[in-house]
């Protein structure tokens, strides 16, 4: 499966362009980074708004956070809202469920909150490896340190 394309400002991050400076891509879009407006469906449900302060809060201190991915930011809140909600479901009432036919034979059959559960599992799952939230997606990003700065920014202050 071909891989997508990664943000140039991720890709500078992990140091694509230290061999290779003309692969960056000068045509990309800017973004305006800070806190996206919180969606009223994320507003909604207690649990999808502390998630979203929580991902935001993780997002800016890895200098990630942009206005432009409140879509992506709001999916991954609102899932794991509905997830929770699937997961007390499952705790509460079980993993199966015991059915009676109409002979009054009993069987038993999977909650269907736990298909609910692993659906929205799924999508945290994905959510967190495009905001750069999993392990795998965070080895591969190197950030400056504090007291470090970029070469323009010397530059500048030489300027």
């Amino acid at each position: 499966m071909a891989s997508h394309k990664l943000p140039t400002k991720l890709l500078e991050a992990n140091g694509s362009f230290k061999k290779d400076p003309g692969r960056r891509n000068t045509q990309e879009p800017s973004v305006i980074e800070g806190l996206p407006e919180m969606p009223v469906e994320v507003a909604a449900n207690p649990i999808a708004e502390q998630k979203w302060y929580q991902v935001c809060d993780t997002l800016s201190q890895m200098q990630l956070l942009a206005t432009c991915d409140f879509e992506l930011i709001s999916l991954l809140a609102v899932s794991y809202g509905e997830y929770r909600k699937a997961l007390d479901h499952v705790n509460k009432h079980g993993q199966t469920q015991t059915v009676v036919d109409d002979a009054g034979n009993h069987t038993f059959k999977a909650n269907p909150s736990c298909a609910e559960m692993h659906k929205h599992m799924d999508r945290i799952k994905r959510c967190c490896i495009e905001l750069g939230l999993t392990p795998a997606a965070r080895s591969k990003v190197k950030t400056l340190k504090k007291d470090e700065g970029s070469a323009f920014d010397e530059w500048l202050k030489t300027g």
